[in-house]
């Protein structure tokens, strides 16, 4: 597949669409490298073709846009002084930030999204990680909650699945 169809098929650009229209700011530069790299990973994985080798220009590329992600990583504690919640108490205690405010930073989807892509990464550790924090929070509530895990395989009942966020 050459690569105009590639980037019809994959659906690159409406995705760089929406990201600009969810206020993401990339420049040319920096789409053209992606979109290498994702084209790239696509004839490793679909086409089994060995990947070029990326020039320095493009391993320059990769480190600023590795510098920029941490960054913002980085930036998200500064949130929590923001609304002073280690040194006042709650969300609802802050003189100039709302709840609302919170929302705008941490949208439930895109938060969820950052954890699926970690899950995908580092697997059952984070998954465990991520479990011990949610019985901690609802700990710090004053309820327990009990998290099971291979009940129904190691019963031999069917595999239930149910969204806790559906309730």
């Amino acid at each position: 597949m050459d690569e105009a169809e590639w980037i019809e098929q994959s659906g690159i650009l409406r995705r760089f669409e929406a990201a600009a229209a969810r206020g993401v700011h990339l420049t040319i530069a920096q789409k053209a490298f992606i979109m290498d790299a994702a084209r790239e990973t696509w004839r490793k994985v679909k086409e089994q073709k060995k990947p070029r080798r990326m020039t320095q220009a493009q391993r320059s590329m990769k480190s600023d846009l590795i510098a920029e992600w941490r960054e913002g990583l980085e930036r998200l504690p500064m949130f929590e002084e923001a609304y002073g919640f280690g040194h006042y108490g709650s969300i609802e205690a802050s003189a100039w930030f709302r709840p609302k405010d919170a929302e705008k930073v941490f949208d439930r989807f895109r938060v969820l999204g950052i954890i699926r892509t970690c899950l995908a990464f580092y697997g059952k550790e984070f998954a465990d990680a991520v479990l011990d924090t949610v019985k901690d929070a609802y700990a710090q509530a004053g309820e327990d909650i009990v998290i099971v895990r291979g009940l129904q395989p190691w019963a031999g009942l069917t595999e239930r699945r149910r969204s806790f966020a559906s309730r």
